[in-house]
């Protein structure tokens, strides 16, 4: 007797379990064979599908006391990988320098590129862990995100990166400065708005915590309103600013 068994259509990871149906002439039943677990599985009739690569699914009759044994057919099974997706849309909101390497990533505009037209895919960005390459203050930094995962009826038929990579901006931090004096001077006509600023008893305020920064050359200038005669005039700063040293100076 003799068996039938037509050959297979390519399948993808993903894809559901299906029965095979060999035939014997004899209608003894037929038994089947996978040559690598690692691509497909064969429980009774049903493929399971494990991996990519290709296989070969043997059809077997042992035969009965009726029948010698049937001569084994084999067909191969071709498993695609899954589909790689691209995820675009995706943004860095920028922040001011914090000291740590957490990026806050927008997914608000985010899309899926290569999702075959019918299929249900959506990406879940729930767990998502944006963060940059290092907490130094910087422009174009690069931000990788993972925790990403795909969910959808047709999920299982795609995958996408371990890591999104993306660009993001850290600003320098603020600081404040506080224990300034204006130190007291003589009319020097109404033109002359310069304020003299005693550093001695400056305090620096905004830092975080651990950073070395500090004022290197506390020559910054305050100008009053006008160079007229009076007390308690305001002061505002004027066109230098104090340089800022120690190694965390650049963040701020």
């Amino acid at each position: 007797h003799t068996i039938s068994f037509g050959s297979l259509a390519t399948k993808q990871v993903g894809d559901a379990a299906f029965s095979l149906t060999a035939t014997s002439s004899s209608g003894l039943t037929v038994t089947y064979t996978s040559s690598d677990l690692n691509v497909a599985t064969v429980s009774g009739s049903t493929v399971t599908i494990v991996g990519a690569g290709t296989t070969v699914i043997r059809a077997s009759q042992a035969g009965s006391s009726s029948w010698n044994a049937a001569t084994e057919v084999e067909q191969t099974l071709t498993v695609l990988p899954r589909t790689v997706l691209l995820i675009s849309g995706a943004t860095v909101n920028g922040k001011e320098y914090d000291g740590n390497r957490t990026a806050n990533v927008d997914f608000s505009m985010a899309e899926l590129d290569g999702v075959s037209g019918g299929h249900d895919v959506q990406l879940v960005s729930d767990s998502a862990v944006g963060t940059y390459d290092s907490a130094s203050a910087g422009v174009g930094k690069s931000v990788s995100v993972t925790g990403l995962s795909l969910s959808g009826a047709d999920a299982g038929r795609y995958e996408i990166g371990p890591a999104l990579l993306l660009t993001g901006t850290i600003e320098p931090k603020g600081l404040g400065v506080s224990g300034l004096v204006v130190n007291k001077r003589g009319y020097e006509g109404s033109g002359e708005v310069r304020a003299p600023l005693d550093w001695s008893g400056h305090v620096l305020s905004g830092k975080v915590e651990g950073d070395e920064v500090y004022v290197q050359t506390p020559d910054g200038e305050g100008k009053y309103e006008d160079g007229l005669v009076g007390t308690n005039k305001a002061v505002t700063w004027w066109n230098r600013d104090p340089v800022l040293g120690g190694g965390a100076a650049s963040n701020y």
